[in-house]
């Protein structure tokens, strides 16, 4: 819901219609706002000796998300094109099609826009009048995008990923989840972690923050209700009847 009314689906809509987001992105985004906002309350605390509230909303997290296609409509009236498979803004910057499926590239500097086009055999793209500068570039890029998108139908995924890859352009395959956590650089970073829960060993996904001094620890999952009593009983400070009470009427387990 937070999604739709903040215009974030209408970005990949076209034609009144488009994908769902693949991730709870305002759910997740909040979570990370939020503990961001907390650790700048407690700093806040520390320095003047006062609390205080910290709010977000999944609503408000989303117009944050919308960043700069936000700032360009407020100040222009103009509504972003929808997406599609390229990244609005920039040329050469999205997912372009191979014989075999799509790679994700990024060719937007300079360097970048004079190595991809030898390499895709158009060097005469860089003598074309419509293309001579980054701002031209990102003013044509729908044609832009168009002639070099079919040259790199012409490619293995694979092959062209490797060979822009030699000349420091960043380039990826699309991969399905089982792909990604089968690949080694992804394997080796650490994030797939494995926690006991319920006599199973379950795997999970890791903290990505690095720490140079602290050590992570992860811990099982609490079971239903497993912290009541040492919650209310010791942190909250309710009395052994209190807790009985509440048992009773069914408010805890």
């Amino acid at each position: 819901m937070a999604q739709a009314l903040s215009g974030v689906l209408s970005l990949n809509w076209e034609k009144g219609q488009g994908p769902v987001m693949g991730l709870p992105v305002a759910d997740l985004s909040s979570g990370l706002l939020a503990a961001q906002g907390l650790c700048a309350a407690l700093y806040q605390r520390d320095r003047t000796g006062l609390g205080q509230q910290v709010e977000v909303s999944l609503l408000d997290t989303c117009l944050a998300l919308l960043h700069y296609e936000a700032t360009y409509y407020l100040n222009s009236g103009k509504l972003p094109p929808p997406r599609g498979t390229k990244v609005w803004g920039a040329p050469l910057f999205g997912l372009f099609r191979t014989r075999d499926g799509y790679v994700a590239l990024s060719a937007i500097t300079e360097k970048q826009w004079r190595d991809i086009c030898p390499l895709l055999g158009c060097q005469h793209l860089l003598e074309d009048a419509r293309f001579q500068t980054q701002a031209l570039r990102v003013k044509n890029a729908l044609e832009l995008n168009a002639l070099v998108e079919a040259l790199t139908q012409e490619w293995k995924s694979q092959d062209l990923i490797a060979r822009l890859q030699d000349v420091d352009i960043p380039a990826s395959p699309i991969n399905t989840l089982e792909e990604a956590f089968a690949d080694p650089h992804i394997r080796a970073g650490g994030m797939v972690v494995e926690v006991a829960y319920q006599g199973k060993t379950l795997k999970t996904i890791g903290n990505p923050l690095r720490f140079s001094a602290s050590q992570q620890e992860y811990r099982k999952p609490p079971g239903f209700g497993e912290h009541t009593q040492e919650i209310l009983g010791g942190l909250l400070g309710f009395t052994q009847e209190r807790l009985e009470e509440l048992k009773q009427s069914g408010v805890i387990s």
